[in-house]
């Protein structure tokens, strides 16, 4: 540390932006695939609501644990687990293909990628540094843009039939690890 406080820890950064383009991916790409897929089966725009906002209320629960588990399990390993978490529930909505097993697992999928959002903001403010925290920022919010748009665009893309969209959509959780 210098006189200009605390500065860039690039090695720290690479993790938290790949956290926040995994939670976007996983938020931006899980909305308009499960969505439609409903749709397509008939269901109610009502009930696919309250389906859809399962993941949101999941982030909201468990976001207020995550300091402490993260204490104690480590941040970094914690990261791992719920990308890991993420990629496995992505697949596990086609083996459970029912609306009822949707809701948990969308409740659980909030859960994971609350832990991936929490840990790279607080990594983000950790590491960016004072000199060049508005250039990091602009950065991991242009990763977070690109990822949550990347989302709805691989739902286009791939389309809602079969096992293509959850494997495609689960494919960069697991390779990142």
């Amino acid at each position: 540390m210098n006189s200009t406080g605390r500065k860039i820890d690039v090695r720290n950064l690479v993790p938290a932006c790949a956290a926040i383009s995994v939670f976007g991916l996983a938020f931006g790409m899980s909305f308009p695939l499960l969505s439609l897929i409903l749709e397509s089966r008939g269901v109610s725009e009502t009930m696919i609501g309250i389906n859809a906002s399962m993941m949101p209320i999941g982030i909201l629960l468990f976001s207020p644990a995550i300091p402490a588990i993260s204490a104690r399990l480590g941040g970094r390993n914690m990261a791992i687990g719920a990308a890991l978490l993420t990629a496995l529930i992505i697949l596990t909505y086609r083996i459970f293909d029912s609306i009822e097993a949707w809701f948990v697992l969308r409740l659980l999928q909030g859960v994971c990628i609350s832990t991936l959002f929490v840990l790279s903001e607080v990594w983000i403010v950790r590491y960016a540094g004072d000199a060049h925290r508005g250039k990091v920022v602009a950065v991991y919010g242009s990763i977070l843009s690109l990822s949550f748009g990347t989302g709805p665009a691989l739902v286009s893309w791939i389309g809602i039939e079969g096992w293509a969209p959850f494997v495609m959509g689960s494919a960069p959780f697991q390779a990142g690890e």
